[in-house]
């Protein structure tokens, strides 16, 4: 055989290979998407079908269809479904979603069809308004500590007591974590972190933090719910964000943190500085970094979120004098240390925030206060609260003390109906549906 002629051939053969191939258009154009129906502002309750009828087409052909529901920042809530297209050049039809997420609140949402040919994607949105299943209470649970080494929870259900569980250890609180259904418990002499179901109370995850501290590892502990996040004050001067599955996601160093918030995209932190002074620093969220530093009296007891990015209280507890105390971070300031509000002198046992304010029971009396300070309601009470939780869902206020749980009206603060415990009540907490 010709050796000449024969790589002649594949020379030309490979010519003409890289010229058709080469010369080829380079597929940069999105397929076309189009939602045929429901028409943008469709509204959906919770528990019903949304059927979306669509229709994608490329040149190229479509590979898949996505059809999905998403949260203004594009988290998924509802959905996704997948439709094969087959490299079909035009694929039509219907696909039905369920709107079954007992977690989606109500409010605006965005329909998305998104169809890719393989190397781009393309898509359609509509705007969707979702109304999220009613919140409900699901269970209450009263954590009790009749040893110094042990911690029982009992769950109220129809007027009745039942134990719900026990574990071996001290705690210094508790966080329940309705959106996932789960509660945390944060132990001294275990030195770490029980995650448990939030039904049946099983373990479903144990973080032990290897600092040997004590009973002075936990000091403060914060639940932001609306983000699914546990953050916690730690004696090694460090404060951590729990995660859902209770393990550590992250932590930024604190000196010395004794009481922490969490409220919009702020952590705050009360605690003792390098000097031992006490202090009030203000930390970005997300990543830790310290914006401010103010100080701060000794004698400062809580810090209550007011539903604001930037206003939260700072509740001092003086010998016999209570004071509830704005803090404007942008500002930076303390309104002169005055009185939030003109409550008697007393001693402040418990409190909770409140939509637009928060309950405070102090010196035989409980009062429901507003954002701005003012007095909304208030009654005589002998009740000696160890803590409070407001029921959002009917309004109520629950109230315990070491031997026993009431509920009151929360706009009237009239008695509604009292449970005896069996005593050494430590903590309540309230788990809903979502």
């Amino acid at each position: 055989m010709d050796h000449y002629f024969v790589k002649q051939s594949l020379l030309i053969l490979l010519g003409g290979f890289f010229f058709f191939f080469g010369c080829r258009r380079e597929d940069t154009e999105p397929p076309v998407v189009a939602i045929l129906s429901p028409a943008s502002g469709g509204a959906w309750q919770y528990g019903e079908l949304i059927t979306v009828e669509y229709s994608a087409a490329d040149d190229e052909g479509i590979e898949e269809v996505t059809v999905s529901i998403t949260d203004l920042q594009g988290r998924m809530v509802v959905g996704p479904r997948r439709i094969a297209g087959n490299n079909r050049a035009l694929v039509e039809g219907a696909a039905t979603l369920f709107f079954d997420d007992l977690r989606v609140a109500s409010g605006e949402y965005v329909l998305r069809v998104r169809a890719s040919d393989g190397r781009n994607e393309g898509e359609d949105v509509a705007w969707a308004q979702l109304t999220g299943a009613p919140r409900t209470l699901e269970r209450l649970l009263v954590l009790r500590q009749p040893q110094s080494w042990s911690v029982v929870a009992d769950s109220l259900s129809g007027g009745i007591w039942l134990p719900a569980g026990s574990w071996s250890g001290q705690f210094s609180r508790a966080a329940v974590n309705s959106w996932d259904q789960k509660t945390h418990l944060f132990g001294r002499t275990q030195d770490g972190v029980l995650t448990l179901d939030g039904t049946s109370l099983a373990l479903h995850h144990q973080h032990l933090i290897p600092f040997g501290l004590g009973d002075l590892l936990f000091e403060g502990i914060c639940l932001d719910e609306s983000r699914h996040e546990v953050w916690v004050a730690c004696r090694d001067g460090r404060v951590r964000r729990i995660g859902a599955g209770g393990g550590v996601t992250s932590s930024f160093a604190a000196f010395w943190p004794m009481l922490v918030l969490a409220s919009g995209n702020w952590i705050y932190v009360y605690g003792e500085g390098p000097d031992a002074d006490r202090r009030l620093d203000v930390y970005v969220r997300s990543t830790g970094q310290l914006m401010q530093t103010l100080a701060m009296p000794s004698d400062v007891t809580d810090l209550i979120d007011l539903g604001s990015d930037s206003r939260i209280l700072v509740v001092r507890q003086q010998p016999g004098v209570s004071s509830f105390i704005p803090f404007d971070r942008p500002a930076n300031f303390l309104d002169g240390w005055t009185a939030f509000n003109a409550l008697p002198a007393g001693t402040v046992t418990a409190t909770c925030p409140a939509p637009g304010g928060l309950f405070a029971a102090v010196s035989g009396s409980i009062y429901r206060l507003s954002a701005s300070g003012e007095v909304l309601t208030s009654a005589p009470s002998s009740l000696v609260p160890v803590d409070m939780k407001y029921q959002a869902d009917d309004g109520s206020l629950w109230v315990l003390e070491e031997q026993a749980l009431h509920r009151l009206s929360g706009s009237s603060l009239s008695p509604l109906s009292s449970f005896p415990t069996e005593g050494d009540n430590r903590q309540l907490l309230l788990l809903y549906n979502k």
